[in-house]
């Protein structure tokens, strides 16, 4: 694999998780609109990962 095709995969990769997190935050910032990254319990598991996916 030739070094540019390398980097452009990893971009790739980058975009992808970039794209989660974005979708993660819209998710959160529409359900908890006053601070979800305050330490809440929320039994909600879909939730909970999100949370874990935005503090990679």
């Amino acid at each position: 694999m030739s070094r540019s095709a390398r980097i452009f995969k990893d971009m790739k990769k980058l975009t992808e998780k970039q794209m989660k997190l974005k979708k993660a935050r819209a998710f959160l910032n529409k359900n908890f609109p006053l601070g979800w990254n305050l330490k809440w319990k929320d039994e909600n598991e879909e939730v909970q990962k999100l949370a874990k996916i935005i503090k990679l």
